[in-house]
């Protein structure tokens, strides 16, 4: 999940001409998950995502840049969710999500996430406005093992997800670099 903050790096690092470093000067990530039949959206963030607050691109334009999602830090502004979240989803994998970044090409950021033991490459579609870029993923649970921990996080919020809690989550980010100096 925290691919979309690499991801915005990654391509204005690659974008901004003479520039060998970057600082994140702000950056935003939201995923949104879905319940009931209607497939009704439910929104939130991590309050813990490690990334480098500096990096570095050599001259030929490459890098190395890996992130950190703590998923005991996830916010949904609503405090009875976010529990039910860390304890009948998250607690029954690995409690960090790691994300590190594969290339850009063709508008499209790929980026590799690791969760509950699984890895795989994710693609990002993405767009650039000024000095910040925004970019698009998705992700689907089954893919990364996660059907019991989805049953168990339905089971548990059986009346408020009408039954239904589906396994694809829609990634978001935005980000905004600076250039710095050494």
């Amino acid at each position: 999940m925290k691919i979309i903050l690499i991801s915005s790096i990654l391509f204005l690092l690659t974008n901004i001409a003479n520039a060998k470093c970057f600082k994140i000067e702000s950056s935003q990530l939201k995923w949104t998950a879905f319940k009931t039949a209607d497939k009704k959206p439910v929104s939130g963030t991590f309050k813990s995502i490690k990334y480098p607050k500096q990096l570095d691109i050599n001259s030929k334009g490459h890098f190395n840049l890996s992130v950190v999602v703590d998923t005991k830090t996830v916010d949904t502004k609503n405090s009875k969710r976010d529990v039910n979240l860390t304890t009948a989803f998250f607690a029954l994998f690995d409690n960090s999500i790691f994300v590190s970044m594969n290339a850009i090409s063709n508008k499209k950021i790929n980026a590799t996430i690791k969760m509950n033991g699984k890895s795989m490459n994710i693609p990002f579609s993405y767009s650039k406005k000024s000095n910040s870029i925004e970019g698009k993923g998705k992700i689907d649970l089954f893919k990364f093992a996660l059907s019991s921990q989805l049953a168990r996080l339905t089971k548990k919020c059986f009346t408020a997800h009408e039954g239904k809690t589906w396994n694809d989550v829609s990634l978001e980010f935005k980000a905004k670099l600076i250039s710095c100096s050494k």
